[in-house]
């Protein structure tokens, strides 16, 4: 069928069909940009999140294991002295709502 065609045939049927190509898949692209858009917010959030959560685990981890290696043997009232003096005035986020705060005992 295609043997029949001339040259000048053959390239307007390619030019056409690279087009419609395009078109179709512009289409597609368009039909389904809110879902993929949602579902990018939805990951770029979750990673966002996720990342948060790991720096904030280092520093209280880091945190714990300076104050411990700082009261390690000391009497337990002096212990809760030094560890609530260290935390009392550090805040962090931008609104200074962040704290630190310590438990008696471990807490995962």
């Amino acid at each position: 069928m295609y043997k029949n065609l001339s040259l000048k045939a053959k390239i307007i049927t390619l030019v056409f069909g690279v087009l419609a190509g395009l078109i179709i898949a512009g289409g597609i692209i368009m039909y389904y940009e809110n879902s993929i858009v949602a579902y990018t917010r939805v990951a770029i959030h979750n990673n966002i999140n996720e990342e948060t959560q790991q720096k904030l685990k280092l520093a209280t981890d880091s945190l714990a294991n300076a104050f411990w290696e700082l009261v390690r043997g000391l009497y337990e009232a002096t212990q809760i002295q030094i560890i609530a003096t260290g935390i009392e005035k550090f805040r962090f986020e931008d609104d200074k709502s962040g704290y630190y705060f310590a438990y008696k005992e471990h807490i995962p």
